[in-house]
């Protein structure tokens, strides 16, 4: 098969954040909400919960899996100093997310830029090399989307897509956008309209729809839920909101502010924004795997 086909791309054991090809049989026959042996480390994992932690940590295929979209893979070889253009015309509606893959490529200060064009291509641009020298390198780019015959994603949906998206460059923005993706969740689950007085008005809306409260579905989770809502709070009122997170968490958003602009890595995100974001996950996957009540559906669309 094609290795490069989302269907067979690995479900990332959430403990361990390793996959494997092979898995992709079982996750199938799992189905979202059944468990799975991740063959490396040996502990089970809930699929729906692994792929809502790919989603997270940006790994490859998360995109398209968490959306129900697109994952292609583009060849090209490309040469130093000059732009290439990959034509990906009538296939996606939306482009979420661009990955390079070139075999021994030297990265440059901004050596490699892509960009998606509206018009339907991928502009990808190699830097020359400082000593003149023409390099060719082979290699392409993984392209994840929503097609054109797919639906638009829900609202909620949408925002938290979007709280992602920003994640790098806003993670305020992210943690304020997961907040309220969770707020449109429960509005359209229930009918009920979301107050100010967060986690208390999404629990009591919950309640009255499922007859569960927000704190039986999410468990040990309820701490970090409060901590979740007072985090957006803080940041939307400018307040400090370092001093009330937990120490953990203190430390590594502390550390990742004195050292956000001195890291290389383009991936990197705030500790914060990804704390935000499995909450927001957390929340509406205890309450849909709730609703479907261990229902079988299937992985790979």
């Amino acid at each position: 098969m094609n290795r490069f086909n989302p269907a067979v791309q690995p479900v990332s054991c959430p403990e361990c954040h390793t996959g494997s090809s092979n898995m992709s049989e079982r996750i199938q026959n799992a189905g979202i909400w059944g468990t799975v042996i991740c063959s490396a480390c040996s502990k089970g994992f809930e699929v729906a919960t692994a792929i809502d932690e790919m989603f997270v940590l940006s790994d490859h295929s998360a995109y398209s899996l968490w959306t129900g979209g697109k994952l292609i893979f583009r060849p090209l070889t490309v040469t130093s100093g000059k732009t290439h253009l990959i034509d990906i015309r009538g296939i996606f509606d939306e482009v979420y997310l661009i990955s390079p893959a070139f075999e021994k490529i030297r990265w440059l200060a901004g050596g490699c830029d892509i960009k998606y064009l509206q018009q339907g291509y991928v502009m990808v641009s190699i830097a020359p090399f400082p000593n003149e020298e023409t390099v060719t390198l082979k290699g392409g780019c993984f392209i994840e989307g929503r097609t054109m015959t797919q639906p638009k994603l829900s609202s909620w949906k949408s925002v938290l897509l979007k709280a992602k998206l920003v994640m790098h460059e806003s993670p305020e923005l992210t943690i304020i956008l997961a907040v309220n993706a969770v707020d449109l969740y429960i509005e359209e689950l229930t009918g009920c309209e979301i107050g100010s007085s967060r986690p208390g008005s999404w629990s009591k809306a919950i309640k009255c729809h499922l007859n569960k409260s927000l704190k039986e579905l999410i468990h040990h989770r309820a701490t970090d839920i409060q901590d979740f809502v007072q985090l957006r709070n803080d940041i939307a009122h400018g307040r400090d909101y370092l001093f009330r997170l937990p120490r953990k968490l203190q430390r590594s958003e502390d550390k990742w502010l004195e050292m956000r602009h001195q890291m290389e890595d383009p991936t990197a995100f705030s500790p914060c924004s990804a704390f935000a974001l499995r909450n927001a996950l957390a929340i509406i996957r205890c309450c849909q795997r709730y609703i479907d009540n261990g229902k079988y559906i299937g992985v790979f669309v």
